[in-house]
């Protein structure tokens, strides 16, 4: 699933079973639906925002997992239910991916040179001379990895 760029027919083609626009829809209310009501066996949070890290905490199943890649400030604090996190959910953070490199590149190589995964999908370059308006698209959600060039 994706929810923190503008969503569309892209996320889809990338793999994406189901696409939710957190700004336009409630999140939390599509899971269920989507689900049945179940919750998910697994969220990533990559917004470093605490309100949708307790929100993909509260859509997880029993047992689910949420994994923290996203990195709010230095002391933020999130509030989660306790009673919430009874049914077995686990909540793990994640460093620069947590895998074992000599065989995770090789991997991801494979993965791009037969198509599985097209990074050329998710990158968008930029000028340096044009870093506001990546600032802007990375806000907006118009960029999912934006490479500045220097050339």
């Amino acid at each position: 699933m994706a929810a923190t760029h503008e969503v569309g027919a892209q996320d889809l083609d990338l793999g994406a079973t189901h696409v939710i626009d957190a700004a336009k829809e409630d999140y939390p209310e599509r899971i269920a639906e989507i689900t049945g009501g179940a919750g998910c066996a697994g969220v990533i949070e990559t917004t470093g925002n605490v309100r949708v890290l307790r929100q993909a905490v509260e859509s997880l199943a029993a047992r689910g997992t949420a994994v923290v890649v996203g990195a709010p400030p230095f002391g933020t604090e999130v509030g989660l239910e306790v009673n919430g996190l009874l049914g077995g959910k686990h909540i793990v953070g994640i460093t620069l991916g947590d895998s074992e490199t000599q065989t995770f590149i090789p991997t991801l190589a494979a993965m791009v040179a037969d198509g599985r995964l097209p990074v050329s999908e998710l990158i968008t370059t930029y000028d340096f001379a044009d870093i506001q308006q990546v600032v802007e698209d990375v806000r907006s959600g118009a960029t999912i990895k934006p490479v500045l060039t220097f050339c």
